[in-house]
C-alpha cells in the first residue's frame, strides 16, 4: 500500500493543495530512485527522504510566491505559516509514521528549520527561470536543483541538475486553483 493511496481531496484548498505538495514531492522521490537505478546507482534512504523534503520545500516557495500580492501580507503569513507546518507535519507523520513520537517531532522540527533555510535561499531568486537567452544561473529552479543534486551526491552535476529541473510539475501543483481558494478563506 502506497503513501498516496489514503489521499482524497477535503474542499479544503489548504487542506487539497498540502496533499498535492506531499504526492508531487513523493513523486519526484520516486521518480530519482528509478533515476538512479536506470544509471547503475542505488539513492540511500536517508538522501532520498532529504530530496522528498527539499522538492516539499520548493513547492511552499511556490506556493507563497503565487499569493503574494494576492491577500493581505498579515494573513499570507499566518495562512504560509500554517500551511507549512501542516505540509511538513503531516508528510513526517506520514513516513515516519511507527517511529515514536520523540523521534517524529525531532525531524519534524528539523525539516521546519530546513524548510526556514531553503525560504531564505530560495527567497533572493528574483526570477523562477531565466529569460530567453539568459544563463539559469540565479534562478529558483537553477538554485534548486543544484541543491537537489548536492543532497543525492551529485554536485555539479549537469545531468542530474537537469533532471531535477524536469521533475517541477507546476501543472500539477496547481498554484492558480489554490490561490483562487485561499482567497476566499
Amino acid at each position: 500500500m502506497s503513501f498516496l493511496d489514503s489521499i482524497e481531496p477535503t474542499g479544503n484548498p489548504v487542506q487539497d493543495h498540502s496533499m498535492r505538495v506531499f504526492q508531487l514531492a513523493l513523486e519526484a522521490g520516486d521518480a530519482t530512485r528509478k533515476f538512479f537505478k536506470e544509471n547503475g546507482e542505488e539513492l540511500s534512504t536517508t538522501a532520498w527522504f532529504s530530496l522528498v523534503m527539499e522538492y516539499q520545500n520548493l513547492h511552499l516557495q511556490l506556493t507563497d510566491r503565487a499569493i503574494f500580492g494576492r491577500i493581505p501580507e498579515t494573513k499570507r503569513h499566518l495562512l504560509m505559516s500554517g500551511f507549512a507546518a501542516l505540509c511538513i507535519d503531516t508528510t513526517i507523520t506520514t513516513i515516519c509514521k511507527g517511529w515514536g513520537d520523540e523521534r517524529i517531532a525531532g525531524i519534524q522540527k528539523e525539516c521546519m528549520e530546513n524548510y526556514k533555510k531553503s525560504y531564505l535561499d530560495y527567497g533572493v531568486c528574483k526570477k523562477l527561470f531565466p529569460e530567453k537567452g539568459e544563463g539559469a544561473g540565479g534562478t529558483m529552479i537553477w538554485e534548486f536543483s543544484k541543491t537537489v543534486a548536492g543532497l543525492v551526491g551529485h554536485d555539479f552535476d549537469a545531468v542530474y541538475i537537469m533532471f531535477f529541473t524536469r521533475l517541477v510539475d507546476f501543472q500539477r501543483l496547481k498554484l492558480n486553483e489554490f490561490v483562487e481558494g485561499a482567497t476566499k478563506l
